[in-house]
């Protein structure tokens, strides 16, 4: 399962993978979403992705990330 890259435009430092490409699935709190990839969506192949990041993408179809603490 490869999952797609987003960029929360109201907090920069929050990245999220999901399974689904417009990015719908993803929390509102951090909203709205972005594709980092200068309007292309980014998709990231399994090989890249963390056995956390599988798991959370398979419970809940998506996994939320910080860049910093």
């Amino acid at each position: 399962m490869g999952a797609y890259l987003f960029r929360s435009k109201s907090d920069p430092d929050v990245f999220a993978f999901t399974t689904d490409e417009t990015g719908a699935n993803l929390p509102q709190k951090y909203g709205p979403w972005q594709s980092p990839g200068q309007g292309q969506v980014i998709s990231v192949g399994e090989a890249a992705l963390t056995g956390e990041i599988r798991d959370a993408l398979a419970g809940r179809g998506y996994y939320i990330a910080r860049t910093k603490p």
